[in-house]
């Protein structure tokens, strides 16, 4: 009789342990799936829940936006014209301002300016005025790009004496 309650004592004790061990492998399971379906979120694989950057995340030289469930936050520039605030992704089911950031050449359009400005090209570049194809001053568009006072500019390459 002893050498049954053992032996009993013995297969229940086998069938708690593989009861833990699928238990076990059930909750890895899971764990795993949650994760897989995470990862898809974070990368903005989902449909659901991702952040869109328009200017991949911190690109202090093109103007973008960053949008998470129909809100839009853009990247705007002081009053000053010299910090920019940069919206961006911080992961993807969450927008924010990241800390001003000092432009070194100052800021204009939701971007900051770049040193490459090229005045004289005829193309109005990041913090130009104007760009009238010469670096001559006196014909309302400065070498530096900039309208000169008196002058009225009918395009941003034609100046002409005004009242």
């Amino acid at each position: 009789m002893a050498a049954k309650m053992v032996s009993a004592v013995k297969n229940t004790k086998q069938r708690s342990s593989a009861s833990i061990v699928a238990a076990s492998l059930a909750a890895i399971a899971v764990i795993v799936w949650i994760i897989s379906i995470d990862n898809h979120l974070l990368t903005g694989n989902a449909v659901v829940g991702s952040c869109f950057d328009s200017d991949s995340e911190e690109d202090f030289y093109i103007k973008g936006y960053a949008e998470y469930r129909s809100k839009k936050l853009e990247d705007t520039c002081s009053r000053d014209g010299i910090r920019l605030q940069q919206a961006y992704c911080k992961s993807s089911v969450k927008v924010t301002m990241t800390q001003s950031f000092q432009c070194p050449y100052g800021c204009a359009d939701g971007a900051c300016i770049a040193l490459e400005r090229n005045c004289g090209n005829g193309i109005v570049d990041y913090g130009e005025q104007c760009d009238d194809g010469n670096q001559a001053d006196g014909d309302g568009c400065a070498r530096s790009c900039v309208k000169e006072a008196g002058f009225t500019c009918k395009t941003v390459s034609v100046c002409a004496p005004g009242s």
